[in-house]
């Protein structure tokens, strides 16, 4: 069975509901970040990937897959989802919410070792990436025509947005299908497993 290394309510939680959309078992290893070790057993996580990151798969076949877009694409094909109807236009959207959301706004914002300069940097960033989906998203609930990959990974980020301090309410199609994600049965039932995890995991830092 493939392994799926996560971290509780990180960018990992996009792997999860794509596993619980597609069907496609997986054993999930939970890795504390801080070590980063593997909480199971404390293991130096860096063994399996060298960057520390989540998530990461690893395959049958002894494979190591990592990237959110790759992760998300390979446990699409575990669970036989059909290929998108335009695999570019997918990749496009996965590359620019890892690039321009993931990375350039919500990694300087979370991380303890940000300062306040590379913050207000970050943040003068969300207004151009988040009205660029914004219009993406007007009278439709999803980037492609169908419910897909780079949905999973937009839930994940605006799962974010509160903690992060971001306003979503002048980016209304946005918020608009950030309300209907949270309702589709995988996303909800991949947050509500991994909740109180997350919740447990800060319980233990204290």
């Amino acid at each position: 069975m493939p392994e799926l290394y996560f971290t509780p309510l990180t960018g990992s939680l996009a792997a999860r509901i794509a596993c619980c959309h597609y069907g496609v078992d997986v054993e999930y290893v939970e890795v504390d970040l801080a070590g980063p070790r593997i909480r199971d057993g404390g293991r130096d996580y860096r063994e399996v990937h060298p960057l520390g990151q989540v998530p990461a798969l690893r395959l049958d076949d002894g494979r190591l897959v990592s990237e959110i877009p790759l992760v998300l694409r390979t446990l699409a094909r575990l669970g036989g989802a059909p290929e998108p109807a335009d695999p570019d236009e997918e990749l496009r959207w996965l590359v620019f919410l890892g690039t321009e959301v993931h990375k350039a706004i919500f990694r300087p914002l979370f991380d303890p070792a940000s300062n306040e300069g590379a913050q207000a940097y970050a943040r003068s960033k969300v207004p151009t990436r988040f009205a660029y989906l914004d219009a993406a998203l007007t009278d439709r609930e999803t980037l492609l025509t169908e419910l897909g990959l780079p949905d999973m990974y937009l839930f994940t980020l605006l799962s974010w947005t509160r903690t992060a301090g971001i306003d979503l309410s002048a980016f209304p199609a946005l918020r608009a299908a950030f309300s209907a994600h949270r309702e589709r049965p995988a996303f909800k039932r991949a947050f509500a497993e991994e909740l109180p995890l997350f919740q447990a995991a800060v319980q233990a830092r204290r």
